[in-house]
């Protein structure tokens, strides 16, 4: 039997900016799919941090704007292409002014997949 999910992904390609809690540099990434509950995110380089690593990401998402520091955990780390790059599976944690965007670009999205 698979597994459902809560939230289903939608596949985009969005820049992101990204913030790990304890650290000043701010990198990007490449947001790979994104749902109400969270989203995956790319890294071009080796970024191995342990799961429970808060991070904050601000991002553009069309029809709804800027999502600015949205927080959210790590709960997957994968390294791809060898190692050279890295994925993060993170659930947002808030705050609910941020998620809202999240969510209102998903409830978009799920509308156009009907038409």
């Amino acid at each position: 039997m698979g597994s459902t999910r809560i939230h289903p992904r939608i596949r985009v390609n969005i820049k992101a900016e990204l913030a790990v809690q304890g650290f000043e540099d701010i990198t990007n990434g490449n947001i790979t799919n994104i749902s109400c509950g969270g989203c995956r995110i790319v890294l071009n380089q080796f970024s191995r941090v342990p799961l429970g690593t808060i991070n904050s990401l601000t991002f553009a998402l069309q029809d709804v704007g800027f999502v600015n520091e949205i927080q959210s955990t790590v709960i997957r780390v994968d390294l791809i292409d060898g190692g050279l790059a890295t994925t993060w599976g993170c659930v947002f944690i808030g705050p609910t002014s941020e998620t809202e965007k999240v969510a209102m670009f998903c409830h978009i999205c799920s509308l156009s997949a009907l038409s």
